[in-house]
């Protein structure tokens, strides 16, 4: 299948950019700035695309948003981190070997070219990268109009040159201090859309590697929470095998393992306090709790190609009788992947050990369950297949979790 993988990466700027809007615009402007930078050098259409695509991606290594914020001041001992846990989660995942080391050393600085000396793999892209981080945090921490920031601007990397910058890299952003349209493109509403990438947008791509970027999709999702670190998985993975049980096509059944990995999209735009709150949720609480599966269908249906696993994904807090959220979405307009998602919601939900609840047993769940199944609320055809095959589901979403808590382990053992 053809997939936009702009499309694809912006959904997680989308996402940020509901709880911080400075956040979630930085990706696109460094995206946008590190192109003009590359295109000021003469590089190819090539090298060009590849810096916009590290820039979209330079900071996704940092999961919560505090980690995003320290990212963006790019202070501290720990600034590397984030760019050695983006650089691992783009290698399993991303088409192109090369963006993974762009990220890696993208907070390294020049030090008078010493810097190759010590890291010899070091691509030249993750210097262009940096220097336009760092300017694009300028514009982003300043009250002023972006074109009255252009002598600070020309101050600042005139200043690091050299120590911090690369030299040629710098010259070509001072060149461009004195193109007003570059930096109102920085602070229009939509950065990327003022670049040409159609050539570059669109790419090859299995349903095997599909699933694969979703798989590491949901570790994006869910790995800001050691609480909801295997959620996506156990339920994807449940998904997968009811959708197995009840005779899908083996493609078809990859799509609903997809959505199960996509299924919670939508909480990257609720802050961690929220999701790890020990007590109950106060009335607005769970208000933004419920808004999920809205950016869930929001994020998703703006990716071109994956509109069943859109709804399928989005609709797994749905009821049959109309009465779940946020579409009130009933009866036969929901499709029977979507049913599945929902209680493999529900019972990988039921299954986990949560900051306010235990884990439930067996014969809770499946209570549960068949109640919900009974007031109309969710598919009594598929909780009879989940019923009667339990030892089976339950095999694979301990399984699912297993695998998951082993990725986020690794993942915080990342030091360098």
């Amino acid at each position: 299948m053809k997939l936009n993988i702009i499309e694809v990466l912006d959904s997680l700027n989308k996402a940020q950019s509901v709880i911080s809007p400075k956040i979630g615009m930085h990706q696109q402007q460094v995206a946008c700035l590190a192109y003009r930078i590359a295109e000021k050098l003469g590089w190819s259409d090539e090298a060009k695309n590849r810096v916009f695509i590290a820039g979209l991606l330079h900071d996704i290594g940092a999961l919560s948003i505090k980690e995003k914020l320290d990212a963006f001041e790019g202070d501290g001992d720990d600034v590397h981190i984030h760019a050695y846990r983006g650089a691992f989660l783009v290698s399993a995942f991303y088409p192109q070997p090369d963006i993974a080391p762009i990220l890696y050393y993208h907070h390294y600085h020049w030090q008078d070219g010493k810097v190759l000396c010590g890291n010899p793999d070091m691509p030249m892209d993750s210097q262009l990268v940096y220097l336009a981080d760092r300017v694009c945090t300028i514009i982003a921490n300043s009250d002023e109009f972006v074109l009255s920031q252009i002598p600070d601007i020309k101050q600042y990397v005139t200043a690091n040159t050299g120590s911090h910058f690369c030299p040629e890299y710098s010259e070509a952003v001072l060149e461009l201090t004195s193109v007003e349209s570059v930096w109102l493109d920085l602070i229009s509403s939509d950065p990327i859309s003022r670049i040409d990438y159609s050539y570059h947008a669109y790419i090859d791509i299995s349903i095997d590697q599909l699933v694969n970027l979703a798989c590491v999709y949901s570790y994006l999702i869910d790995f800001r929470s050691p609480f909801a670190a295997t959620h996506s998985s156990g339920v994807a993975k449940t998904a997968e095998k009811l959708a197995e049980l009840m005779h899908f096509s083996p493609g078809e059944c990859k799509k609903v393992l997809v959505a199960g990995y996509l299924h919670d999209i939508g909480k990257l735009t609720v802050d961690t306090c929220i999701l790890e709150k020990q007590s109950a949720l106060d009335p607005n609480e769970f208000d933004i709790i419920k808004s999920h599966t809205y950016y869930t269908y929001y994020l998703l249906n703006g990716i071109s190609g994956l509109e069943d696993i859109t709804t399928w994904a989005a609709y797994h807090h749905e009821k049959l009788n109309g009465k779940g959220y946020p579409f009130h979405i009933k009866g036969d307009c929901m499709s029977l992947c979507a049913r599945i998602l929902a209680v493999s919601d529900v019972f990988a939900a039921l299954r986990e050990k949560r900051p306010y609840k235990e884990p439930f047993t067996k014969e809770k769940i499946l209570s549960i369950l068949k109640r919900m199944a009974d007031s109309g609320a969710i598919d009594s055809n598929v909780v009879g297949v989940l019923t009667d095959n339990y030892p089976v589901l339950e095999d694979v979403c301990v399984q699912a979790e297993i695998s998951a808590r082993h990725a986020y382990d690794r993942l915080y053992q990342i030091q360098g």
